[in-house]
Parts: structure tokens; sequence; C-alpha cells
């Protein structure tokens, strides 16, 4: 068994960056009044299907209110038409192949159907289609089978999982097992928290508050065919199969209170769990929400404003973290639209229904794509049309098994994006900050200096100070003072070495010329420097940073001087930094050399 943390090392999903966003509020439902909000955990707390949602109300006599979804806005403040069940609700679902048809189960035992007029709920209905007896405990799971018309299982606190035939409103087959047959039948069990259909329709999976796991196949035989460990937390369950039917999702709490999920293999779930996953600690039941096309699953409880994402396989690492979509207030419950209501342009993969105290809004989970243009067929495998059923209640009880049809969601005016033309790579550069990573904190330094070189264009073109005698010297000093600040902890030894050599050179070449002082221009060959600016080098490289900062601030602030000017003095520092960079390299040469051993 694996123990997978917060987020998982390895393979990422392709839907790691979606994106859950609430609806525009044209589309919400609102003024929802007298919302009941102690249906049992084991319920989902309302039910929706393509049509209408059905919301119980906290009125006396297990009162439903049936709601239009392609009729959004608010609802009147006078009270509205509902389906009268004459006892607290526990349960409700609409019957999949029929949008008008809903089954509301009771805490009288008892199942009754509702037939929704196809134009809504216009009065209050008492009598319904039919009433389903048989149960002697209240109850509190209902599941119509994914592929055959008129099937529904329902579990109760009697311990008993039954099977009902719609068609002739009788029950057809009973599933035992969850009680301790060698402790003289009392029930260890307590409580059956969960069922599910596989989704071929031939099995059917149960988790317990006894901490068990059972899968039957109804048709076979009442007692299970497999058993295996479940949650250690008492509190409540859920379970929903997964991975194209091959393993079983069970949301539950550890012996800490902790909310998990475990991923179970179909075919041996005596082995225990193939990985589990911790979450969070908090009260509610995780309901789980599963997208077969794309294997996620979206979970969060009754009173969270969470709802996490994951992406399941399997095999390691199991689940992979999508992003989570987080809410301002509380929702009361949060379900699964059908496939068929997302917006697939805007590469919409699921659409849910979030349900507040006095609203409903719906949630569109998208995934951010470049080419959206192009129908995003990675995303949108052919998906199951689950609102035609496969077999008939007789057929299926009867042994039949079957597909169910699938469906392209492709628009018919766009084109596949695996078949879209490729887009020529465009080069991207390295980001600076890993570029600026990379360097050393020297290296910086110079090519902070040798940015003022790109400003200067081709080094054999004719230079503007070849026109000057020379320059003021209080601009001369400025730039000499931002030079020392940024290159003088760089060059250390090496630049005062270079100033005197400089110095020393410029000295010389005005003694040839006979233009010595203050007024001489003659430059060194070594980097053109004349006396008067080697001069000024060297009077202020004997400073340090703090000291020229504090003595040349008032140089620091304008620079008011002409445009040929500044450039005579860029061209200058150029020349200056060549002349340091080659004494670099002989100080370089020097230490290599004096680190050789000497030769015997």
């Amino acid at each position: 068994m694996a123990s997978c943390p917060y987020r998982l090392p390895g393979p990422s999903s392709k839907f790691r960056h979606a994106q859950g966003t609430v609806l525009h509020r044209d589309s919400h439902i609102t003024n929802l009044k007298g919302l009941n909000l102690t249906t049992p955990g084991e319920s989902d707390g309302f039910c929706a299907n393509r049509l209408r949602v059905a919301v119980p109300l906290l009125s006396s006599g297990g009162q439903v209110a049936v709601l239009e979804l392609q009729k959004p806005g608010r609802l009147p403040d006078t009270a509205l038409p509902t389906l009268q069940n004459g006892a607290a609700v526990t349960d409700l679902a609409w019957d999949p192949f029929d949008p008008h048809r809903l089954a509301v189960a009771g805490e009288d035992a008892r199942i009754r159907l509702w037939r929704v007029p196809p134009e809504g709920l216009k009065e209050v209905l008492t009598i319904p289609e039919a009433v389903l007896t048989g149960h002697t405990e209240k109850i509190y799971s209902l599941r119509f089978h994914p592929l055959a018309a008129d099937v529904l299982a329902s579990s109760s606190y009697d311990l008993t999982v039954r099977i009902w035939d719609l068609q002739a409103g009788a029950e057809r087959l009973r599933l035992q097992g969850h009680r301790d047959q060698a402790a003289s039948h009392i029930p260890t069990c307590l409580q059956i928290f969960g069922l599910a259909w596989s989704p071929n329709g031939q099995q059917l999976a149960t988790v317990c508050k006894d901490g068990h796991l059972r899968i039957y196949e109804p048709r076979s035989g009442s007692e299970p065919l497999q058993e295996g460990p479940g949650p250690e937390g008492a509190r409540g369950a859920r379970i929903v199969w997964v991975c194209d039917g091959h393993c079983l999702l069970v949301s539950g709490f550890d012996s800490r209170s902790e909310r998990q999920l475990l991923l179970y293999s179909a075919e041996a779930l005596a082995g225990g769990p193939l990985a589990v996953l911790g979450l969070d600690v908090a009260p509610s039941t995780l309901l789980p929400c599963y997208d077969p096309d794309t294997s996620l699953v979206l979970l969060t409880g009754k009173g969270d404003t969470r709802v996490f994402l994951y992406e399941l396989l399997p095999e390691a690492p199991f689940f992979l973290e999508c992003n989570s979509f987080t809410s301002p207030d509380p929702h009361k419950g949060f379900i699964l639209l059908p496939k068929t209501e997302c917006e697939v342009q805007e590469v919409e993969f699921a659409r849910c229904l979030r349900l507040r105290q006095t609203s409903l809004e719906p949630v569109a989970f998208r995934l951010p794509r470049v080419r959206k243009e192009f129908f995003q067929d990675d995303v949108f495998p052919d998906t199951a049309v689950s609102w035609e059923p496969v077999l008939s209640a007789e057929a299926w009880l009867g042994g039949a098994n079957g597909q169910p049809r699938l469906l392209s969601l492709q628009p018919p005016s766009m084109t596949p994006v695996s078949q879209a033309p490729r887009e020529a790579p465009a080069r991207r550069a390295p980001p600076s900050a890993l570029y600026l990573e990379e360097k050393s904190d020297q290296q910086k330094k110079e090519e902070l200096l040798s940015a003022m070189v790109a400003k200067l264009g081709s080094r054999e073109d004719p230079l503007p100070q070849d026109s000057f005698e020379g320059v003021d010297e209080d601009e001369w000093a400025k730039y000499l003072a931002q030079i020392i600040v940024m290159g003088m902890q760089v060059v250390g030894r090496a630049f005062a070495r270079a100033l005197r050599q400089e110095f020393a050179a410029s000295r010389a070449a005005a003694d040839a010329r006979g233009r010595t002082g203050h007024q001489s221009a003659a430059a060194s060959n070594l980097s053109g420097l004349s006396l008067q600016e080697a001069q000024q080098i060297l009077n202020v490289s004997k400073l340090s940073p703090e000291e020229i900062q504090k003595n040349y601030e008032h140089l620091f602030k304008v620079n008011d001087k002409s445009v040929g000017g500044s450039f005579y003095l860029q061209s200058k520092v150029v020349r200056a930094k060549e002349r340091l960079d080659e004494e670099l390299r002989i100080q370089a040469q020097e230490d290599r050399e004096k680190e050789q051993p000497p030769k015997t």
C-alpha cells in the first residue's frame, strides 16, 4: 500500500491548471428559502439532471421543490409548488433515462416515484406515480442502474440492499451479508454508508460502518463475492467505481478523524488499498463527483469551501493533484451535471451545481489552452450516451449485458487539435532572473560596466573626443566616481596598479610633447588617457566608495553637459575598462606562474 502526501512527485496531470469559475449571476437561481440542511450524510442533499434540480425543503411533510435550470433568476417570495412526500426526505435521485421521473426515499422506509410535468411543476403534487415498499427501516441511499431502464438499488438501516423493477413496481433482488452470520445473526455492520454500481452494471459495491468493503454480483447471489478492509473511522464514507471499473475509490476517515481517500483494485479487495491519500481534518464526509471521461474526481463536503480535484490512475502514483476550487462561503451541496452541459469551445470539461444557503449557482471547470479555436480531443474523448438505456429491466434481470453508445463532443465547425498544423516554435530567451543567478558577483559587476560599451557603436568609428582638448574637471570626476563605486571592489589591487601605470604613461607622453600641467591633453598610447584625466583617476581611487559618495555627492545629481562631452567621457570609460581588463589578464598569468612548482 502506498501512502501519498499532499503533493506527489513524478508525473503531473494535464488538468493540473484547471480553473473553477462561478458563472455569471444571470445563470443563478436565487431567493431560495427554507432549504433542508438535515438530510443524512449519505445523501448529496439535492440532485439535478440537464433540465431541473430537486431540493428538499425544511417544511413538514417531506416537501421537495423542483426548479427549472432553464429558467434562472429570482424565485418568488411566495411558497413554491412542491412534491409532498408525507415523511422526511433522506435521499433523492433523478432517473437517468427519464428526466421527468424523480425517486425520493423517506424515513418511513418507502420510496416514492414522482412524475414531473414536462413544462415543470406548477402546483403541489401529493400523489406519487408509484410507492415501493419492502424495507423495514428508513432508507438512506438510492442509485439507478447505469445501463438498464427501470432498475433502482436502495440501502436501508435494515442492512439490506434491495433492487427494484420500477416497471413492475416490485422488489426483485435482495443483497445480504452486512451482518455477522457467526454471531447468532446479530447485526454488526450497523450502517451501510454508501453503494455504487459498476460502469457495466454487472456488480455493486458497498462501504459500511463496520470498516469493510463488499462487492456483489446481484444476479448471481445475495452474498458478497469479495470483502476487504475499508476506512478505519466510523463517521461516514462514500464509494465510487473509477478507472474504467478496474478500481474503487473510497472517501472516509482514519482513526484520528482525518479525511482520506483510499484506492482499491476491484479484483483484490482483501489485499487492502493500493494507495491512501490524507487530506485534512473536517467533520463532513467528502462527496465524490467522478468524471469517467477524464478520470477526474471532484471532492467536497457539506459546509466546505474547497473542492479538491484529482486525476486518478490505476498505477503509481495513483493520485495526481490538480488546482482546487475555493469559494468565499460554505456550500450545502455540490454535484456534477451531465457532460453535454459543458461548453466545449471554452475547454470546459466539467460543469457542476453549487447549492448555497439561499441560491444555486453553476460552476464551470475549464482548462487554459492556447489554441482554443481547435477541438481539444485529448480533453474530450467520446462520451457515453448516459441518457439512453441499453437494456430493459427484464433483459438485465434475465442475465443480459450491454455497452453504452458513444458520442463525439466535437462541434461540426471545429478541427481536432491533433490534426491542427504545427506552429513553428518561438525562440525564447532564458528568464533574466535565471541568467543572473548563474553568474558570479564579479561577472555581474563586469557586465554592468560593459553595458556602457554597447552604446558607443563600433570601436573603429571616429570618436567625438578627437575634436576636444578636454572637458570640465567636475564632469570627468563625476564619471570617475561612478566607475570607482561600481568597479573598485571588482578589480582590487589590479585597479590601483593600472592607475599608477596610466599616470606614468600619460606624464611621459605629455613631457615628450612639452605640454605638461593642467592644459595638457596629451594621451598615453595605452588607453588614450591624458595626464589630467589620469591624475583625476589616481586622486579619486585613493578614496573608499563611501568617501567618494560623500565628497562627490553633488556630481551624482545632474549631468547638464553637452552630448558631445558626455560621449567623450563614455569613450574614455571604455578605453579605461579595456586597459583594466588587460591588467587583470596579466595579473592572472603572474598568479598562475607563482603557483607552479619550481623546475628541478
